[in-house]
């Protein structure tokens, strides 16, 4: 039951790609907000589909109640986020935007699959979220558009996450999967031990080995209030790669630099959005039960009946 709810999204809009359509869920979740321009905030939002959130000691970061009640809610582990510093107030941003993609998923799917595929944690359905969370933060058009009149440096990326209101890890992730293979970036710490990945997209750089002579732009940064440009050379499993960079100190943690990494032969560093990447997908969620009626899921309880039902038809004959 793992994929159970991927494949009821995918089946009741069309065979859509189930990403695809946890997306288009969140670009209408935003139609239906009064929000039309960024910080796309998530306690606004949450408040107009009737989520209250509240607040209690739990032991995960939060946690959707009685989603198909007449009183849903998000408890969020703590207490107010009012008093809380920037970077933990933007983690959960994501976490309650997480949540209203688990509500929004759910009540797509109810009636089409199990209640007991929502009574646990499934890393399928945690997937879906992650990808309705990032769209109704950073909304595809929006996010493309900010990203892409910039220029590709570290201090345009920190503005863009301050207008958004988002961690800096989740807004490289979006750009990242945007302008990906031509961008690669880099979270670097500085400690006793020397200087060494924090984060990193794509995941295999956080195991990158910086060639440090010195003189790299992630040396200099650490020295410096200014972003420095250069080229660097990493070693990832083995194997010398090297890359234009650029890198400047986040101001987040005195000891942490960003360095955006990409190719010579975009030395413009004025990148668009990919030409594959694909358009939108609008779906009308208003006729979803239509849709559903007509595609019955072959959930593992109906296979099973359906097996048995043909065993005795064979007995029979």
């Amino acid at each position: 039951m793992n994929a159970i709810i991927s494949t009821a999204l995918s089946k009741l809009h069309g065979g859509i790609k189930a990403s695809r359509v946890a997306q288009a869920l969140a670009r209408d979740v935003i139609r239906k907000s009064v929000l039309t321009t960024p910080p796309f905030d998530p306690f606004i939002i949450a408040k107009n589909l009737k989520l209250t959130i509240t607040y209690a000691e739990i032991a995960a970061e939060a946690v959707l109640k009685d989603f198909d009640s007449d009183n849903p809610q998000i408890i969020l582990a703590g207490s107010s986020v009012d008093y809380l510093g920037l970077g933990i107030r933007r983690r959960i941003n994501f976490t309650v935007a997480h949540e209203i993609g688990h509500f929004a998923i759910r009540k797509a799917v109810s009636g089409f699959v199990p209640m007991s595929a929502f009574a646990s944690e499934h890393e399928d359905e945690e997937r879906l979220c992650n990808e309705f969370a990032s769209e109704l933060l950073m909304p595809w058009r929006c996010i493309s558009q900010s990203l892409g009149s910039h220029e590709l440096s570290p201090r345009s990326i920190l503005k863009i996450a301050d207008e958004y209101d988002v961690s800096l890890t989740a807004l490289l992730t979006r750009a990242a999967k945007l302008w990906f293979p031509h961008f690669r970036a880099i979270l670097w710490r500085r400690s006793k031990f020397g200087i060494r990945p924090h984060w990193a997209f794509p995941l295999n750089c956080t195991r990158a080995i910086l060639c440090d002579t010195g003189n790299t732009s992630v040396e200099r940064a650490f020295q410096s209030e200014q972003e420095e440009i250069g080229t660097s050379d990493l070693l990832i499993n083995g194997e010398r790669f090297r890359w234009k960079c650029i890198s400047l100190k986040t101001g987040a943690h005195p000891d942490t630099v960003l360095t955006i990494l990409y190719r010579s032969s975009l030395a413009a560093r004025k990148l668009l959005p990919s030409a594959r990447s694909k358009p939108n997908t609008v779906i009308n969620v208003d006729t979803l039960n239509a849709l559903a009626v007509q595609q019955v899921l072959p959930f593992p309880e109906k296979r099973t009946m359906h097996a048995a039902r043909r065993r005795r038809d064979r007995k029979r004959t």
